[in-house]
């Protein structure tokens, strides 16, 4: 009778483990009937990026629309430390980023935002959880935790976020492998039924009406890196090309590297320049890899990373080490 009993009971452990195993996850119904009947989003909000005791803090307003077989795509960060605004826009043209206190603009190749996905984008905390998760149906939405890769900032590992009943996004936070937040996000607003005026996506009308301050800061340059792997400065010169100076700085060690720095003046007119290479981002900085160097553009600082010996992630690393200018 014990053996019929035993018997018993462990079946039924088992259903009921085959049952918690095999159920569908409560988000992933949710999330199905959203993107069904979901054409465009309108979200805005605040993010945080936190190195050690250096926090910078941006005003965040992300737009898609759906066009057809298009894409259209807006996101505009806006650095309130320093009163300028950055954009990313993605319409039937191609690929552009702005910086409107320079009145220039870069068009790039690549499929962007597909092959780079951000934090901030809907689509990409979508995908987080369609590629599975753990979520937590709670009194006022949903919560999610699940693992992370993003190409440009591998550090980042692990991806907490909460979602309303509609599932629409309220906060999100991301951690490094030291389980330490790096960047969080709190979202104030979030429509999934816009309305867009017809010049919303469009590069020349962006440019025009930015809030940025069309005012640049001198720097001081050279800037020096931080993050040097291990390599030592052997070199520092300046070259006169034209009008500009460009400040070289040549590494040398396991991982070696040169820097040239060129300070970015104002256009007096809008100026949009074609670059090549995809474009490569990093919240408050962008810019386009070849296979050898990588450019990137901050506020008012060119850079330009050659090495045959540091990945990507680590160009970017060393550059962004080098973010905190002393201004005159």
């Amino acid at each position: 009778m014990k053996k019929i009993i035993a018997a018993v009971v462990g079946a039924v452990l088992l259903i009921i483990a085959l049952f918690m195993v095999l159920r569908p996850d409560p988000i992933n119904q949710k999330l199905e009937d959203t993107m069904k009947d979901l054409e465009a989003y309108h979200m805005s909000g605040v993010m945080e990026m936190l190195h050690g005791e250096d926090v910078k803090q941006y005003d965040l307003d992300i737009a898609w629309q759906k066009s057809g077989e298009m894409e259209n795509y807006r996101v505009s960060l806006f650095d309130k430390n320093l009163s300028q605004e950055q954009i990313i826009l993605k319409n039937m043209d191609g690929v552009f980023v702005l910086t409107p206190n320079l009145n220039q603009a870069f068009k790039f190749k690549g499929e962007w935002p597909s092959d780079s996905p951000k934090p901030y984008l809907y689509q990409s905390m979508l995908a987080w959880v369609q590629e599975g998760c753990q979520s937590k149906k709670q009194s006022d939405g949903y919560f999610v935790s699940c693992d992370v890769s993003y190409p440009n900032s591998m550090q980042l590992v692990k991806q907490e976020m909460m979602f309303d009943k509609d599932m629409k996004p309220m906060w999100v936070r991301v951690y490094n492998g030291d389980g330490i937040e790096e960047v969080k996000i709190l979202f104030d607003e979030v429509d999934f039924k816009p309305q867009f005026e017809t010049a919303f996506f469009d590069v020349n009308d962006n440019l025009k009406n930015s809030k940025s301050d069309m005012v640049s800061a001198e720097v001081d340059l050279p800037l020096y890196p931080v993050y040097v792997y291990d390599a030592r400065l052997t070199n520092t010169s300046v070259a006169k090309v034209g009008n500009e100076e460009r400040h070289i700085l040549e590494f040398t060690g396991e991982k070696s590297f040169t820097i040239v720095e060129v300070e970015r003046v104002r256009s007096s007119e809008p100026v949009l320049m074609q670059v090549s290479g995809e474009l490569v981002d990093n919240v408050d900085m962008f810019g386009a890899y070849d296979g050898t160097c990588l450019t990137l553009y901050s506020s008012d600082v060119e850079f330009s990373i050659y090495s045959q010996d540091l990945s990507v992630d680590e160009m970017l690393s060393v550059v962004s080490s080098m973010q905190v200018a002393v201004m005159k």
